[in-house]
């Protein structure tokens, strides 16, 4: 403890006072215990708006609405394609047998020709009957096949038509379609964004619980070593702790600050009676009576 030397007894009766409290008496404030606090980040998530999950929902399914209008569009231009060749080879065909009924009658015609002529009745009514017949036959003959080849014509071309016009309104036909896709995406991932927002609060709850926990246990902590240092500090010095602290040191140059400044009989004579001093400064009283009577020469 740091004090002036005292140079009178008064002094010298505060200041001993003084140094009493202070190593006997004043117990020093109890240091809580510092703990580094819990390093625990928390989780930040802000969830997508509905522009972004519309947008979101575009790309997750653009490509394969893409796709599937490619496929269909592929799918119609080739049917029309088929349908287009299948026509033109019935057209074909049907020029054809048209042909070989044509040569055939041609064929009868010219050989009733020659059988007339050989019997001379080229110029008859039997001929001419025989040959409007065969004309008329031939001209029954290509009708028929026309009829029943313009049907498959017409049957094509209906497809064909039919197909266009789905080619043509594909987009339309996929639009309410693909709507309906996004709109369902779109709710599939509101709820995938409630679910992540959901996870990060449970996190974040558990994160402030652990801290909080962490805290109340630092404060558990500090309580019990309180009432530790407190039943530790709660009873008297030791001489041998009075001694270590360095009481009797300061107590003893308070003292012999004071009786320095007398002569050596009177600090001899004063404090053999002195029972003040003697309380603080206890066993080594003796000594520094003792010590002071050497000085004197009273004492040899």
């Amino acid at each position: 403890m740091q004090f002036n030397l005292p140079t009178t007894k008064d002094q010298m009766y505060q200041i001993l006072n003084d140094i009493f409290y202070y190593y006997r008496i004043r117990r020093p404030s109890y240091d809580e215990l510092m703990l580094q606090p819990l390093d625990l980040e928390k989780m930040t998530y802000t969830p997508l708006d509905e522009d972004q999950l519309v947008a979101k929902a575009f790309t997750k399914l653009g490509a394969e609405h893409e796709r599937e209008i490619f496929m269909r569009k592929a799918e119609l231009t080739s049917k029309i394609e088929q349908l287009k060749n299948q026509m033109a080879l019935a057209e074909e065909n049907m020029n054809k047998n048209i042909t070989k009924i044509n040569e055939m009658y041609e064929q009868s015609q010219d050989k009733l020709a020659k059988q007339t002529f050989n019997t001379g009745l080229e110029n008859s009514s039997i001929y001419i009957d025989k040959l409007t017949y065969l004309e008329n036959e031939k001209i029954s003959k290509a009708a028929e096949i026309m009829d029943s080849y313009d049907s498959k014509i017409e049957q094509y071309q209906a497809l064909i038509d039919e197909y266009t016009s789905e080619l043509n309104t594909v987009y339309d036909y996929y639009g309410n379609i693909h709507e309906k896709e996004i709109e369902a995406t779109v709710l599939q991932l509101k709820e995938e964004e409630k679910t992540k927002e959901n996870e990060v609060f449970k996190y974040n709850n558990a994160i402030e619980e652990k801290l909080q926990r962490y805290d109340n246990d630092i404060l558990k902590v500090n309580a019990s070593l309180r009432i530790k240092y407190m039943e530790v500090n709660s009873g008297e010095f030791t001489k041998d702790q009075l001694i270590e602290m360095g009481y009797y040191d300061d107590a003893v140059r308070c003292v012999c600050g004071y009786y320095d400044t007398l002569d050596s009989v009177t600090a001899f004579q004063t404090l053999s009676t002195d029972r003040k001093a003697a309380i603080y400064l206890d066993d080594y009283y003796q000594n520094v009576v003792y010590m002071y009577g050497v000085r004197s020469g009273l004492i040899g």
